[in-house]
Parts: C-alpha cells; sequence; structure tokens
C-alpha cells in the first residue's frame, strides 16, 4: 500500500569459457543448458514352487547410474568437500570462531566435457533384491507377503533442478533483506536471535536414496449354497 521496497533480490548466471575463465550472462539473456544422463537397469527373477500350497518368488534387480553432465562443458565442482566444509563450521562456531575465517570455496570446469569428474560418482552398487510368498492354506485362505530395496535415480531429477533455478556453482542469488528490529529496541550482538540447535550435515558423497518396502496380506473366502467359493 505504502510502495515500500523492503527486499530486492537479483540472480546472476555464468558462462565457462575455459578451463580458467567464466563471464558473467546478460542481463535478460537466456540460459542455455543442456544436460545428459546414462541410467541401466537389469531385472531377474523366478518362482519356485517349494510346495503345492505354496511358492517363493525371488529377483534380483541391478542399476547402473552414472552422474549428469553438461554437454556444453557448462559445469562446475566446489575446490572442498561441501559436507566437511558445513561440519568444520559449525564445529568453528562452537569455538566462537567467525565465518570468515572457514576455507574460502573456489568452484572450476568439471564433467567429461573437460575430461574432469562430475558432480558425483558412478553409482555402481546399487542391487536391490526382492523375495515373496504365496502361502494356500486350504479351498479358502491365502496368505501373501513380499519386500524389496528399491533405488532412486536421482540424476534426472537433479538436472531439471539445475535447468529450473539455476546450475551449482555457476548462479548466484544475491537478496537484501529488510532489517530485523524490535520496536524501541536497537538489534546488539546480546539481542540478536539465536539458533538453538545444529542439524547434522552428513558429509557430501552423494548416494542413491535407499527405500525398503515390504507388505503382508490374507484372503479368505466363503463358500455359497451352490458349493462355489466366493472371494
Amino acid at each position: 500500500m505504502m510502495g515500500i521496497v523492503s527486499e530486492v533480490d537479483a540472480r546472476y548466471n555464468y558462462h565457462v569459457d575455459s578451463l580458467t575463465t567464466a563471464s558473467p550472462i546478460a542481463q535478460g539473456a537466456p540460459v542455455s543448458r543442456h544436460w545428459a544422463t546414462d541410467t541401466y537397469s537389469l531385472f531377474f527373477q523366478d518362482t519356485w514352487h517349494a510346495r503345492p500350497n505354496l511358492s517363493i518368488t525371488y529377483g534380483l534387480n541391478y542399476q547402473l547410474m552414472t552422474p549428469i553432465t553438461e554437454t556444453n562443458g557448462q559445469e562446475v565442482t566446489p575446490s572442498v568437500n561441501m559436507g566437511d566444509w558445513f561440519n568444520q563450521r559449525a564445529s568453528d562456531a562452537s569455538k566462537g570462531i567467525p565465518s570468515n575465517q572457514d576455507p574460502v570455496i573456489a568452484f572450476s570446469p568439471a564433467g567429461s566435457v573437460w575430461g574432469r569428474p562430475g558432480l558425483y560418482q558412478s553409482q555402481r552398487k546399487n542391487f536391490a533384491p526382492r523375495v515373496g510368498f504365496s502361502w494356500s492354506l486350504g479351498d479358502k485362505t491365502v496368505i501373501r507377503a513380499g519386500a524389496g530395496m528399491y533405488f532412486d535415480s536421482f540424476g534426472p531429477a537433479l538436472a531439471m533442478t539445475y535447468d529450473a533455478g539455476g546450475t551449482f556453482g555457476l548462479s548466484t542469488l544475491l537478496t537484501n533483506p529488510p532489517a530485523i528490529l524490535t520496536p524501541g529496541t536497537p538489534l546488539t550482538p546480546a539481542t540478536a536471535p539465536r539458533l538453538t540447535s545444529m542439524n547434522a550435515i552428513p558429509a557430501n558423497r552423494a548416494r542413491s536414496p535407499l527405500d525398503l518396502s515390504g507388505c503382508l496380506s490374507a484372503r479368505r473366502g466363503r463358500r455359497s449354497p451352490a458349493g462355489l467359493t466366493n472371494l
């Protein structure tokens, strides 16, 4: 209503020119990115009739997920392990060491175009077994159960996120937030808000998310007057 500008945001994107240089993309110019990834999946399954009333189904799924890569070389990686960097910041904060004493983060070109490793390592150990059984207890009751492991290939989702919101290391968001002041009370180090807890941040060693799933069901039929079983 009053026309007050309380916050100003600006996003800057960069173009990798060589192994040592990058230049800012002009305001309003399109940000061209072309991400590619390869994911392979193999699956084996068989059923063993252990008894006339018991069947066991088992299988194994293998997934090979390679890191996403920007085919035009518009990809960078940080000079330090980001998980270790954040954990070091937490340790320094507990000792009263300011954040300006933390290691400076630099970025360098990465990916297959530059003959360098990508954002994360290939996921080569994603073996996901599955098992289930069906057990018939007479003419009217059947018990079924199953369980399995499932890996999530996060590469395509990561590429879509970078395409929509800017590539990690090549996009910078600057924000000028409004001042946080209590009316009548000046903001001082003694009155400034404090964090009450710190979540543990794992080391930056990306791995495929793993999901364990299982189910159990039982079905019992009833015999109709005509001698048929209704389920």
